[in-house]
This record gives C-alpha cells, structure tokens and sequence, in this order.
C-alpha cells in the first residue's frame, strides 16, 4: 500500500473529464427510470368520472383503494399513486430497504417521498439485500391487510427489484433463518436473481401468486419495474401476483447445477422434495422449453382475469437513455445488450476484448498475421454469447466514429453473478471493472504502444445505487489502471482473487474511482459504459 510520504498519482484534466461525462451519462440513465416518468406514462385518473385507467383498463373508484410495495423503487412509486388516487386510498404498507427515505431525503428528492399525512405506512428492512425479521414483519401486514377485502376494492401493488428480500413470509415449518440462509447460498454459489426466485417463491407464502391469491376478490393492478433478465413477470419480487408456473423440479435443479445441495437448509430441501412428489400427483405436467420438466399447478379458486400486471420499466429503457445521452456529448454511441449476464469477471474480460477489437476496427491493420489475429479475437469474444452480426454492427459504429473524429460508447446492461470464494467485500459492478482494469493491461496495451493516444474507460454500476454489501454502486477504470495500480503499492489481481473490490477502489486513487450514489429510488439491473477514444 502507498506510503503517505509516496505522492499519489494525478490524473490528467483528460481523465477527470471523460469520468465527469461517464457519470452524467449514468446520472442521465438512471434519471430515465424513475418512478414518476415511468408510472405517469401507464396511469391516468379522471378525477371527475373517478376512473382511473391503467394501460387502457378502467376501474371505478371510490374511496376503494388499498397500496402495497415492496421493493427499492416503491417509494417513489408510491408518491405518484397518492399524488393521483388521494383520498381514494384507504390505507397502504410499503416495504422499503433500510435507510432508503434517508438517502432520498439526503439527495433532495422530496418528490418521492410519501406526503405529510399519508394513510400508506413505510417499513424499511432487507439490510444488505438480504430478506431480515424486519421485512418479514411488514409482508405479514401486507398479508393482514389484503386478506379480507370484497370484490369492490382495489388493492395496487407497487413491486420493483429488490422487492423479494422485502417480502419474505416462509411457508411453515420454515423460518426466516431457513428463507435468509438459501438465499445467501444462492447467492454465494453464483446464483442469477432469476434462480434464486425461482426457489424463493416455493418457499414463502406471498411469492409466485400468493399475494394475488390472497387479495382475492378484490380487484389487483401490479405496477412491475423489472430487474430481471428478459423481464419474465413470474420472476420479478418471485412473482406475487403471477401465476406460477414453475415446480419443485425446477427449483432442485437449480440447486443441483450451482451445487449448493450442502449449504442449503435441509428443511428446505426435504420441502421441496416433498412438494416435488405431491405436485407431481395433483398437476398437469408438460414440457418446459427450456429442458427439464415444469408442473403448471392447477387452481381453480383464483379468478386470474382479476389481477392486472403492467410491466412498467425495464433496463431497455436505460439503455437508450444511456445511449442517447452520450451522443449529445459527442460520442459515437451503440447498445450491445439489455441482456447481459454470466459471471462479472468474464465479463469484465469481454468489455476489455471488446475494447481492443474497436480500436482494431478503427485503424485495421494489414496482413495475414493481423487478419488472423482479429478472427482470433472475433471468436474469443462470440464465445462469450456476442453475435457475428453485433460485431460487425461495432465495426461500422467504429469506423464512423473515426471519420467522424468522435470517441465511441458501448452501452450494455443486464444483471451478471459473482462466484464467492474469497472473503472480501464486494459487488458484481466493481468485481467487474476491477476484471476490465487487469484484462485490459494484457489485451491494449500493446495497440497503445502503436497508437499512443488511444484511451480506453469502462464503468458498471447498478442503477439502485448498490452494488452487493457496499456503500457504491459501482467503479470505473482507464487503460492505465494497472500501472496506477502498482504505483501506489496494490495488486489488483490479489484484491479480485479475495473478492475483494471494494477495498481495493476505496484504497485506489483515494476512492475517486468508486462510483457512489446512496440509493437512487429505482432499480433496472445494472449498466456498463465502455468508451474507446484513438
């Protein structure tokens, strides 16, 4: 570690520059999904009808109105439905995570915080995303207060990501101890946030239609913000109010694949075995496309024409946003994917190959020494789940961007996992950049010793301003991370090996590389911005 007698590294107004405008793109995007822009374009009220209409379904209100949320966006959420609906509420219960009205507060957004007065009470639990006897508390109020409603009442459910830690309710015989360990586990072994719903709603009362279930038959409009890869409803919060159609079949191999069979609970497991046996009496099972078997379970006392899910945001919408910002900076800007997944260190490689292969395609080189070495490159990063076509689409973008004498922007998102084997602090954002930073001294390094003006800046970060057990949502790096790294005495490769990213871009520059927003109000996964200026 740099001695405070070693002087630490200045960055040139070059490099606080192109930061600066990385942050406002991410500023830019993350302001995109906000709840009041997203909500106020799918909900309208007619005040003097009392219509309110909800993706073109009308409902009729009259003082009929029941709120409930869960998750990191319902806050704000929440605002934009009492703003419009008013007296019309009867009564509400949020689920919120810990310190979530003091960051909003802290950052000066009063307009997503509920008004003075509100009939919709606020619980805050889930201390680092994990489900806590705090939210367990406010999903069984949420289960008192719509479980005896009639067939005139509206409940509006507010649900975001985040939103399953902040529902836990364990079917019994499990605890809150057996609900917090699986999904540690999960998580700890490598586990998408789609795997670990997929458990958790077999596992607790509220998740995978039981919220829906138990409203019944008051009426159900669910205002959905998506952080889950491919926006499947039925896995966004474990599906509270969709219909499941997931079995214990699939929750075991999804357990068997991460081999987590060990670390899960054995009341759990002998649940689901159970419940796998029982089910597969009781339903019609068919065929699951994507292989295995799934039980769709039969229920015949739901009215599901009652319950409205509208998907309301998504981490497309992010991503353009993204995009378009950093073309009024002047960038050169394409989006890559709102898909991306698999572990944040292989990742980080791919953004950092993709790094050379812009500025390959920026000034191509000739021969069949560099014509093999870019099919080289082409294949290792197509093996990483990016198209020919795309490739070929970044190649055009480049080439423009060249005579056009821009920098280029790659803009991706999605949510990727993180393999714990260390015993450091982290996220998948700055495990990522981290990964970037190291790959990137192996890969570009030798293009700039041609090209010594190229630059290269790659930033992730999670657009609810949390990134895993962290005060940050993210970190960026340059091209010269490595170098930086070692002139003030870190071994970046050392801190990743240990899982240990956050410590590491707190020690870096003084943590001016950490990207740190408290908790933003919304939630879409994650975003990743790779710059490339020859």
């Amino acid at each position: 570690m740099m001695s405070t007698k070693e002087k630490e590294p200045v960055m040139s107004p070059e490099n606080v520059e192109m930061r600066r405008m990385l942050r406002d793109i991410f500023t830019t995007a993350v302001d995109s999904v906000m709840p009041r822009s997203m909500l106020e374009k799918m909900v309208h009220f007619n005040a003097k009808l009392n219509v309110l209409t909800v993706a073109e379904r009308n409902y009729s209100v009259n003082r009929n109105v029941f709120v409930v949320g869960f998750g990191k966006a319902v806050l704000g959420m929440a605002r934009v439905v009492e703003d419009l609906l008013g007296e019309h509420i009867i009564k509400g219960i949020l689920s919120i995570p810990d310190g979530a009205r003091k960051d909003l507060e802290k950052a000066g957004k009063k307009d997503m915080l509920l008004s003075e007065g509100s009939k919709i009470c606020v619980q805050e639990g889930a201390s680092n995303n994990l489900p806590d006897n705090n939210a367990f508390r406010a999903a069984r109020d949420i289960n008192k207060l719509i479980s005896n409603l009639t067939s005139k009442d509206i409940v509006i459910v507010l649900m975001s990501g985040g939103g399953s830690a902040l529902l836990p309710y364990p079917i019994e015989p499990l605890d809150m101890d057996d609900v917090i360990n699986t999904t540690r586990e999960l998580f700890n072994h490598g586990a998408t946030i789609g795997d670990v719903n997929t458990v958790r709603k077999h596992l607790e009362v509220l998740k995978g239609g039981g919220l829906a279930k138990a409203a019944m038959p008051a009426q159900v409009i669910s205002l959905i913000i998506s952080d889950v890869i491919g926006d499947s409803l039925d896995l966004i919060a474990s599906g509270p109010t969709v219909r499941s159609t997931y079995s214990p079949h699939r929750c075991l191999e999804v357990i068997s694949r991460l081999n987590a069979g060990k670390a899960i609970p054995e009341r759990v497991l002998t649940m689901l075995q159970s419940r796998k046996t029982i089910l597969s009496r009781q339903s019609q099972v068919t065929a699951d496309p994507r292989g295995g078997v799934t039980e769709c379970v039969v229920d015949d006392k739901t009215d599901w024409s009652r319950v409205h899910n509208v998907l309301v945001g998504t981490n497309n919408i992010v991503c353009s946003a993204a995009a378009h910002c950093a073309e009024q900076l002047g960038f050169v800007s394409l989006v890559l994917s709102a898909e991306l997944c698999g572990e944040a260190r292989q990742v980080g490689v791919v953004m950092a190959k993709l790094a050379q292969y812009i500025t390959a395609c920026y000034h191509p080189r000739v021969g069949t020494t560099a014509d093999s070495d870019l099919i080289m490159l082409e294949l290792n990063i197509a093996k990483h789940g990016i198209s020919k076509n795309k490739l070929n689409e970044i190649a055009v973008k480049a080439r423009n961007a060249q005579n056009l004498k821009k920098p280029m922007c790659i803009v991706a998102g999605g949510e990727t996992t993180v393999t714990i084997t260390g015993t450091g602090m982290g996220g998948r954002s700055q495990e990522m950049a981290l990964t970037a930073g190291i790959q990137l001294q192996k890969g570009f390094q030798v293009f700039k010793e041609r090209r010594p003006q190229a630059r290269v800046f790659f930033l992730s970060a999670g657009t609810d301003g949390q990134d895993g057990p962290t005060r940050a949502a993210g970190a960026l790096v340059d091209e010269n991370f490595m170098a930086d790294a070692l002139a003030q005495g870190l071994n970046p490769q050392k801190f990743l090996d240990n899982n240990d990213a956050y410590n590491f871009f707190s020690q870096f520059y003084r943590s001016k590389d950490l990207v740190v927003t408290g908790l933003t109000g919304t939630n879409v996964m994650d975003i990743q911005l790779l710059v490339v200026r020859i």
